[in-house]
Formats: C-alpha cells, structure tokens, sequence
C-alpha cells in the first residue's frame, strides 16, 4: 500500500477542493489489525471528524503509513464497525454519508471478542448491519498492490495471527458491502489512477441520489398502505427534482369509545437520509351507535286501469312510530338520518339508482328521556307525509346505546282491518 498512499497524499488536495459551491465535509480515519500491540498499534484510528478545513484533512492523511499487521487479512471489519457506530466518528446531522474505503487485502471474519474486547463478535454480516442502520453509503476501491482480490479476497488466506478466534468468513466481502449500502465496489485501481478514481467516485457520490424512497414513520405506518412508486433511483443530486407518490391509505383500527389519534410522519429519505418530512395526524373517530329501520308513511292509492303492474306497496293507509330512549346515565348525542326511496308515490331509489341518507335533526337525550320520530316529524327531512306514500330508510346516529323500538300500523283497503306491528331495533356499532 505504501505507493498507493503515497499518491493519495500527493493528490488529496485535488479531491477534497474538488466541489465548490456544494456542501462537503471530510472526515479521516485509518485502519491495521489486531492483535494489539504485537501485530499493529491499533485496529482503527479515528483522525478527524468531518470538517471544511481543508487544511487539517490535508495533514490527518500525511500521518499515513502502511507499516503494521503481521497476516494478509486486515481490520476494516472493526474499523467499519467504529466508524457506523461510536459517536466520536462526528457525521453532521441531516447530512448524507459517504465513507470512501480503500485497500490492498480483505478483511478478518470474524473478529472475535476475545482479540478485539468488543462486546460482541463482528463479522461481515454485522458490520453491514451497522452501517446499514447508521445510513452510510460505502464506496470501496480495491487496489492491485495486495493479495488477489484485493477487498474482495478470501479472507482465510493467509489468516494466522487472531489466536483463539475462529478463520472464516468468504470473498467477495467488499462487493457485497458496497452493495448493501447502495454504494460501489470499483477494482484494479493503481498509484496511476487512484486520484483520478477517488475524485470520480466521490463526485459521482456526493452529486447523485443512487435511491429515493417515501417512508411512512411513527403510529401512522400500520394506515400505509402501498406507496407508488417505491422509489425513484440513479437521481442527478445538483437540481431540483418534482417527485410525486401516490400513497393508498386503509383503516385498520376498530373505533374505540374514545376517539384514537396516531402520529408520525411520511419521510424522504435519500440514500439513507431524511432530506424532507411532512408530519402526519390520523384520528380514528369513536364509535357511533346506528339504530336502523325503515319507516313508511301515507296513502298508497293504485290505479284501477293498471292493477296487473307492479305495485312496491299494496293500496292502504300506513304511518311509522319510532321510540327513542336514553337507558344509560350519560347525555346522549344523536343525529337522525333519512334516505327516501319512495317519495309522493314514485320511487326515486329503485334500483340501479341509489339515495344518500341526510341528516335533518340533531338533539340531546339527558338519562332517562324519551322521543318519538313518526310520519309527522318525518316531515322535517322530506316535507308533509299525510299525503302519497313516502318510504326510506331511518338511522338514528348516537354516541351512546339507545333503545330504539319502530310500530308499523296499516290498514289496508276496502273494509280491511288495521293491524300494528312492533319490534325492537338492534344497535349496530360502526
């Protein structure tokens, strides 16, 4: 490595004022391998934490050296790790997070605890988590002055100085990393080419947006349904972009006796990171109680001349009663709907045609108190009902459960006797 960081000193000046006018800050660290202190003085060390002063990221990368480590396998998997998770690392809030790798040789699979003195094992699969979860982009560069793949070389080659620690882990470990972190994983890079390769893929980085997605967070994402599209990819990071989603939201709460009210937010999240949010209140309403019937009213008359056409409801006089009582030892709130579907005789929601319920009245029933809905009343909702026929569909809308009883009475035609018919309405809860 000792020529490839050579050129990167030489030329890290032409990479980091590579940008003006875009916001980017440089951070600096570097990586050898246990075990301490015999094979290296450190697995990782964290120089600098992202800054604008060029200066100091000129001179952090003049301390580098490629002395230490004893066995081909290196520590990046630990640095890795460090570098997703331990708070001193300093990643500015908000920002989008690059970490440019680069390097001649894979990495020790697993690092075990007994030689790290970590809490836990760290393995490829755990450092991807971490960077995964901390929302760092890994754009790794494998150089040819190494081992045979470089980043991506078998770790058990040349794996003998990580005592108790078990060999394992496979090749391919820079291209998977870089892959899961929507990153890339760019090979055969010499002291030539490096600057060249770093200042591509860190514009290439820093001025695109690789995945764009819209996230429903907090007690609202169990109401998202779908969201279309699910992402928008391989976006130009330096002009403004129009995005828009289409998100299907569906009820899947049951009404409570209370009202329930769910916050959160739908985040824009490029790359790994919230550009944008757009916080977001769903209330699911109390339940309602729905006492329904139906209610007939008038005078059905036929036509003598058309006695074989279909009739909705034979000749007579019918009136509707509905008693409305309030058991509970609560006031009771309710509104009182009406859908008319035979009105002055005619039908007017036979069908394939459809009548949308209204509401005409709304009161209060104090514990204890009564109420009557009846052809009288019914007026309110669709004018006098003492002459041609009227027939709808009555719901009578409560916070609370009432006691709803309907009595029909007809008398039918001729010299037909009156009959009343009564029964009790069951409450439905919606």
């Amino acid at each position: 490595m000792t020529s490839i960081i050579g050129a990167v000193q030489t030329g890290i000046d032409t990479v980091i004022s590579g940008f003006p006018g875009v916001d980017v800050a440089w951070g600096v660290g570097n990586y050898k391998d246990f075990p301490i202190p015999q094979s290296s003085p450190y697995a990782f060390e964290h120089q600098l934490s992202p800054t604008t002063d060029l200066t100091a990221v000129h001179n952090a990368v003049f301390t580098w050296s490629a002395a230490d480590g004893s066995d081909t396998p290196e520590g990046q998997l630990y640095a890795l790790t460090q570098i997703a998770t331990d708070p001193a690392i300093g990643w500015r809030p908000g920002s989008k997070r690059i970490l440019v790798w680069f390097g001649d040789a894979p990495g020790h699979d697993p690092i075990c605890t007994a030689i790290s003195g970590a809490p836990a094992d760290i393995t490829e699969a755990t450092a991807t988590g971490a960077l995964q979860a901390a929302a760092i982009t890994v754009v790794a560069i494998s150089t040819d002055t190494g081992t045979t793949g470089a980043l991506d070389g078998d770790p058990t080659a040349g794996n003998f100085d990580y005592g108790v620690c078990t060999i394992g882990g496979s090749p391919g470990q820079a291209t998977r990393i870089a892959g899961a972190t929507s990153g890339s994983h760019t090979t055969g890079v010499d002291a030539t080419t490096i600057i060249a390769t770093l200042t591509s893929l860190i514009s290439a980085a820093v001025q695109s947006i690789n995945h764009l997605v819209l996230q429903p967070t907090g007690a609202i994402a169990p109401f998202v349904t779908s969201i279309a599209p699910p992402s928008y990819d391989s976006l130009a990071g330096d002009v403004d972009h129009t995005l828009p989603f289409d998100v299907t939201w569906t009820g899947v709460v049951d009404c409570a006796d209370e009202d329930q009210v769910f916050t959160g937010s739908l985040d824009v999240v490029a790359d790994g990171t919230v550009v944008a949010s757009k916080p977001v209140t769903i209330t699911v309403p109390a339940c309602s109680w729905h006492d329904t019937t139906e209610m007939i009213c008038g005078l059905q008359r036929g036509d003598d001349d058309k006695r074989d056409e279909c009739q909705t409801v034979v000749d007579g006089r019918y009136a509707t009663a509905v008693t409305i009582y309030n058991p509970s030892t609560c006031t009771v709130t309710l509104v009182k709907y009406f859908a008319p579907l035979i009105l002055d005789g005619k039908p007017v929601g036979r069908e394939p045609r459809a009548v949308l319920a209204r509401p005409f009245a709304k009161l209060q029933l104090r514990p204890g108190q009564a109420t009557l809905e009846d052809c009288c009343s019914l007026a309110e909702a669709v004018g006098p009902t003492g002459g041609p026929l009227v027939l709808g569909v009555l719901d009578i809308v409560a916070d609370h459960a009432l006691e709803v009883t309907v009595t029909h009475t007809a008398n039918g035609a001729g010299e037909a006797a009156t009959s009343i018919n009564a029964r009790t309405i069951r409450p439905r809860r919606a």
